[in-house]
C-alpha cells in the first residue's frame, strides 16, 4: 500500500506523518477523539498544562484498552471451554 502524508492536530499542535491511505480516516478519527478528551478533562479537572491534560487522557484511553484486553481475555477462555465441551460428546460417540 502507499503511504500519503497526512497531517493532524492534537493539543493545539500540527503533527505530520504518513499513513496508509485506509489508516488516514481512524488516524483523523482517534486525533479528534483525543481533542475531545482533553476538552473534556481541561473543564472538569484542574491541570497546570497540557502535559497535565494530555497524562490524563493517555491514562484513561490506555485503561479501555486494558479492560477491552481483560474483557476478551474472558470472552476466550469461555469461547474455548464452551467448544471444547461441544466436542467432548462427538468423541464419545466416536468410542461407542
Amino acid at each position: 500500500m502507499d503511504e500519503i502524508p497526512i497531517a493532524i492536530h492534537i493539543a493545539g499542535r500540527q503533527y505530520r506523518l504518513r499513513a496508509d491511505e485506509q489508516e488516514k480516516e481512524q488516524i483523523e478519527e482517534a486525533a479528534r477523539r483525543i481533542n475531545r478528551s482533553i476538552r473534556l478533562h481541561a473543564e472538569h479537572f484542574a491541570y497546570k498544562d497540557n502535559q497535565d491534560l494530555l497524562a490524563m487522557v493517555s491514562l484513561q484511553q490506555t485503561l479501555a484498552i486494558v479492560q477491552c484486553e481483560h474483557t476478551l481475555d474472558g470472552v476466550e477462555r469461555r469461547t474455548e471451554l464452551l467448544f471444547s465441551e461441544a466436542c467432548e460428546p462427538e468423541k464419545e460417540d466416536d468410542n461407542a
